[in-house]
């Protein structure tokens, strides 16, 4: 402590960062992209980018997945790389959707990861890389 700041080697700084790779129906893979860190009593927001317009939700999960998806409704190579704790709605407004998770004014869950995946299910099923943000 100083003058003029507090530094706690404790605090966790807020965070974002991609990995993976997204895959695509014939167009472009979604793409997503940070617009607001998670911070506590806060926001994280992320605008996806890439959407063909068919429906679409966000993948929400407390830990990444490496699982290939097979199955004939995805796209080849696609990747499930967020775990599925909560997969919620997005709006899709032409090629984008903005997705917000709220986050709590609760210090526990400060360093606390949040896995992200954007999915849209039109034609062959299309994902994003995945995204992990880091509550402060």
């Amino acid at each position: 402590i100083d003058a003029f700041r507090i530094e706690d080697a404790d605090c966790v700084l807020a965070s974002w960062n991609t990995y993976g790779t997204g895959c695509s129906n014939g167009t472009s893979a979604p793409d997503l992209q940070l617009l607001a860190l998670p911070s506590l009593g806060g926001n994280l927001v992320i605008r996806t980018d890439g959407l063909t317009g068919g429906p679409s939700a966000m993948i929400v999960g407390l830990a990444s997945a490496n699982s290939p998806l097979t199955q004939a409704l995805f796209a080849p190579g696609c990747t499930l790389l967020a775990r599925p704790d909560v997969v919620e709605p997005m709006m899709t407004l032409g090629s984008l959707a903005i997705y917000t998770l709220a986050v709590p004014n609760d210090p526990t869950l400060a360093g606390l990861p949040v896995h992200l995946q954007a999915i849209e299910f039109s034609g062959l099923w299309s994902m994003s890389q995945g995204g992990v943000g880091v509550v402060n």
